[in-house]
């Protein structure tokens, strides 16, 4: 079989929905836009490649992917902070590109080409190919141009609008190939960091609603008993996935960690079972249940391929016991050492302002007096247009005016599927028959909901952007979907990130609480360290330049030296080895760390010791372990936010 439930494919039709005569097969006239955007995008983000760093997240990556050359098993060997499966992929790069920190770039920067086409394939469902250019470059310069590390975040939101894309052909071509190619994009997703779930969650969401779109197209539910078994059935597993994102939420102080991350996902769970109790479709619920399982089991045979092929050497060498700790143990710790709240509800106001893309365009026109109407709104139109002006250029000069922006995107997955869900359930409401072009949209609402969750428990400003073309695709979505079309408001609106984007957020002065650096601190420095390839800020680049020097002045090439807490990258950019398995102080056993450690310094014949006394993450050295240090290391010199120790002896 080649198809799955080709019915819709007439039926979903029904019902009043926008033209859009450019959602066709591809042809000569979509290429050339899609050529235009790539080289657009390929030379803007290639300008910024290396620029800019934030130390412990590079040497995490370097740091993990070195020690798998060197022969090691991501969890078994080393506490590896992610999955496992994108260390093993720089593991490759630096083997095949050289053992430098912007080859992996290079490599992330590779797959952007990929997703560049695959964003502008998504945008041309639901507008013009000319149209679709403009909001592909808003997605790009709201990636990975401010911040373009190899974190494997960026690889999950490439994955996951890999995987979108394959849905939206789903939709069109009902072929079983696009099912399965999802579910690949969902398994090397989870391999590359646990958040994949959150992608294959809205998968299965999407797989829900396509359900119901089905059944709904052969007519409504008579039989209440059958209708109601299934509805329950459906009402079980959503209430089961909201209490499980109010338990994760609960762990992030605050309140707004249940406005960003409870609230999406609960309006989508709720609007589907109100589908299933309020207009059931005929069908039992045996049958409903199987082409159910017919929508979900060739994503998840997609998914378990890759994932299948990576526990391969775990089980080969008895290790999958080390794998499952590390994946799905190990990262609670996140929750207590690694935890920032969204921002304050105080801040709720800044909502407001998505009113101006989703209320539609012609609300509160009146019948009469339409050129007055008319002049008034363009009136408020020039009025937003001066404001927003106004606001973008004050943004480049950082302060307040800079952070404005930032709190009103903070709100853009709550706001956004609000608005598509409340749309949909109109929709609904007025009997009509969902279209092909529905489905699409609440494929996006699903995607930009669930993969926003890639914030908690860590919201800070930088994690927006591992979610916002994904939140952009879905507000074109809305603004397409609807009678009144998209109105000059929410043109007006990209405008402003467009150019918000490219001057205040792109020059990559961007600090990690949000806030804009100077220029004299901008990271225009090129590191003179040999294995890095990168630009930093003056201080940063002088601080570890000398800190490299000094430790590889004190300790012999590929000897084992300690680095600690949480500054992974010193072992990488020294060239020396690590005696632990640790990369972060938070994800080892807290009982016994200090014997530990101090048995591995000695064992490894240590000669040189950095100690961050300033972790992001981790409590700071305890005065045991330092006093423990000092004794066998009486030589010492502080540099920047370190301290490093040694000994002149054999």
């Amino acid at each position: 079989m080649t198809s799955i439930g080709a019915a819709p494919r007439t039926a979903g039709v029904s019902g009043p929905v926008r033209s859009r005569p450019w959602a066709l097969p591809w042809r000569a006239r979509r290429w050339l836009p899609l050529l235009i955007v790539w080289v657009s995008s390929a030379a803007y983000v290639g300008a910024r490649l290396d620029r800019g760093w934030i130390p412990h997240d590079e040497g995490t990556l370097a740091h993990s992917a070195e020690r798998v050359v060197q022969g090691e098993l991501p969890h078994r060997d080393f506490d590896d902070a992610y999955t496992g499966g994108l260390t093993r992929f720089d593991a490759v790069v630096f083997e095949t590109l050289g053992t430098r920190l912007v080859v992996l770039r290079i490599a992330l920067y590779l797959v952007f080409l990929l997703w560049v086409p695959a964003v502008y394939y998504i945008a041309t469902r639901f507008t013009t190919p000319a149209v679709a250019v403009a909001v592909t470059l808003l997605c790009v310069v709201w990636s990975i141009p401010s911040y373009p590390a190899a974190l494997p975040s960026w690889y999950n939101l490439f994955l996951a609008t890999f995987g979108t894309a394959a849905l939206v052909r789903f939709t069109e071509t009902r072929r079983r190939v696009w099912l399965i190619a999802a579910g690949v994009a969902g398994g090397l997703s989870v391999l590359v960091k646990i958040i994949g779930f959150y992608y294959i969650a809205a998968a299965l969401f999407f797989a829900a609603f396509d359900e119901y779109r089905v059944a709904a197209a052969e007519g409504r539910g008579h039989d209440v008993k059958q209708g109601r078994v299934y509805a329950s059935i459906v009402t079980v597993a959503c209430a089961i996935f909201v209490v499980g994102l109010v338990e994760m939420a609960r762990v992030v102080p605050g309140g707004s960690p249940i406005l960003h991350f409870v609230v999406p996902g609960a309006t989508l769970a709720a609007l589907l079972c109100g589908l299933e109790w309020i207009d059931p479709p005929n069908g039992s619920w045996p049958d409903r249940v199987k082409r159910l399982a017919a929508l979900v089991g060739p994503m998840a045979a997609g998914a378990a391929v890759p994932i299948v092929l990576f526990m391969a050497r775990y089980i080969a060498s008895g290790s999958v016991g080390a794998l499952v700790h590390g994946v799905f143990v190990e990262p609670a710790q996140r929750f207590t050492f690694e935890s920032a709240p969204p921002v304050p509800l105080r801040t709720v106001p800044a909502a407001l302002a998505w009113l101006l893309v989703l209320v539609p365009y012609s609300a509160g026109r009146p019948a009469t007096g339409k050129a007055t109407a008319r002049g008034t709104e363009w009136v408020i139109l020039v009025c937003y247009a001066l404001v927003l002006a106004g606001l973008a250029y004050a943004a480049t000069r950082g302060g307040s005016a800079f952070v404005g922006p930032w709190i009103m995107v903070s709100y853009v997955a709550p706001c956004t599927v609000l608005g598509g869900c409340l749309l949909l359930a109109r929709r609904v409401s007025r009997g009509q028959l969902l279209s092909t072009r529905d489905e699409q949209l609440w494929l996006m609402l699903c995607v930009s909901a669930l993969c926003s969750l890639v914030q908690m428990p860590y919201a800070n400003w930088l994690y927006v952007l591992y979610f916002a073309p994904l939140a952009i695709l879905a507000l074109l979505a809305i603004v397409t979907t609807r009678l009144s079309g998209p109105g000059p408001r929410t043109a007006l609106v990209a405008a402003f990130f467009l150019v918000y984007g490219v001057t205040a957020l792109n020059p990559g002065q961007v600090t990690v609480v949000g806030t804009r650096l100077p220029d004299s601190e901008a990271p225009r420095t090129v590191l003179s360290i040999p294995r890095t390839g990168l630009r930093a800020t003056a201080a940063e680049a002088a601080q570890y330049e000398r800190l490299t020097a000094l430790v590889q002045a004190h300790s012999g090439p590929n000897d084992f030296i300690y680095a600690a807490p949480d500054c992974p990258e010193v072992y990488f950019l020294a060239q020396r080895r690590n005696p632990t398995r640790t990369l972060f102080d938070f994800f080892d056993e807290p009982a016994g760390h200090d014997a530990r450690v101090l048995r591995a310094v000695d064992s490894a014949n240590v000669r040189v010791v950095a100690i961050n006394r300033w972790p992001l993450f981790s409590h700071r050295i305890d005065p045991v372990l330092d006093a423990a240090l000092r004794a066998r290391f009486p030589n010492s010199t502080a540099v920047g936010n370190f301290v490093v120790r040694w000994h002149d002896g054999p």
